[in-house]
């Protein structure tokens, strides 16, 4: 009798403990599940809560790019899309026909970015001084479109007025086209082509400097120049390219002069200038993740949505397969894989 007592109360003891356990394990579980409730519910919370806004979109046909804000309007971080499209719909000039395009620059983790430099053109007169484009332009008054190709091309130039004695000097400013901050501080080259109309007469000098601002960056000067186009390409130092703070207000000045100014007048003639910045072939010195963005796409300084915070923006460019077909179409269309749609619109040129 006493050994049974004994044994049953062992036997009793052992369920206890085994209920006690299955208790904590199953209030484990419960608390798991739970957890993980919460947790997709806070999910879906800041899911719903975040929102972006397309701004200031602007296109520089020149270059075949454009650059355009997005800003997180919601109340939380941008969420960490799985799918996160960029459409872009233009009428394109392939070899002079107008042809409408459309570009599905798609997020995808697994393509990688070929982007081999950042180039800013000139994109509108902020001094003309008495430079005229009748002689070498087309005679529409404005100079930058005479020196802002993509690629050199002499047939079209702007040209300083004639310079002599009751003349000496005369001064050609031009902005340059916004381009994001490349992050680094090497290869930055100005570039331009220069000559003078005639041979004898006036002896020429001419002085380019690289402006941010009101602020010069750099500044080269040519003495006695001839009657042969040269071209010239410019490496700013380290220091001088650490100390731009702002590509989106960049220019460059022509300051033409005489310094033999006795003789028959002559001017100086501009036919090519610019800014480019090289980047290493997979976009990774300007701090671009090759891995963030596809085709010919990219967006600057680590772009992360889970790090764009509410009311914060990032400027973003893209690179267009072909060159924009001047007063066409373009639009701008971003869709999400939890229904946000923006759009915008607007006339090339």
């Amino acid at each position: 009798m006493g050994f049974s007592m004994v044994f049953l109360g062992s036997v009793s003891a052992i369920l206890l403990l085994s209920l006690i356990a299955i208790f904590y394990v199953m209030m484990d579980e419960t608390a798991l599940v739970f957890s993980s409730i919460k947790e997709q519910a806070n999910k879906l919370n800041s899911f719903y809560k975040t929102d972006f806004e397309i701004k200031n979109l602007n296109l520089q046909p020149q270059n075949a790019t454009f650059n355009f804000w997005i800003e997180n309007i919601g109340q939380e971080k941008l969420w960490q899309y799985d799918d996160f499209d960029i459409l872009v719909t233009y009428d394109a000039d392939i070899a002079g026909i107008k042809n409408r395009i459309t570009a599905n620059l798609a997020y995808n983790a697994t393509d990688n970015i070929i982007i081999e430099e950042l180039k800013a053109v000139p994109d509108s007169d902020t001094n003309s001084g008495n430079w005229e484009d009748q002689t070498g332009g087309n005679n529409d008054g404005s100079q930058y479109d005479e020196i802002n190709e993509v690629q050199r091309d002499d047939q079209d130039f702007t040209s300083s007025s004639r310079m002599n004695n009751g003349n000496p000097n005369d001064q050609l400013d031009v902005s340059l086209t916004d381009i994001p901050d490349p992050n680094i501080s090497t290869d930055h080259t100005v570039y331009y082509t220069y000559r003078k109309d005639a041979s004898g007469g006036t002896t020429l000098d001419l002085t380019v400097s690289l402006i941010e601002g009101a602020t010069t960056i750099a500044s080269w000067t040519h003495t006695g120049i001839g009657i042969t186009w040269t071209s010239v390409t410019q490496t700013l130092t380290t220091i001088e390219a650490d100390s731009i703070s702002n590509y989106s207000d960049l220019s460059l000045s022509f300051a033409a002069s005489c310094s033999i100014c006795s003789g028959s007048p002559r001017s100086i003639e501009i036919s090519w200038a610019g800014l480019n910045i090289k980047l290493s072939p997979d976009g990774t010195s300007s701090g671009i993740d090759p891995n963030e963005w596809g085709i010919a796409f990219f967006v600057n300084d680590y772009f992360e949505f889970t790090i764009l915070n509410s009311h914060e923006q990032i400027m973003n460019l893209g690179i267009l397969e072909f060159s924009m077909w001047d007063g066409g179409f373009f639009e701008l269309a971003i869709s999400t894989d939890n229904g946000i749609i923006d759009t915008r619109s607007m006339t090339i040129s």
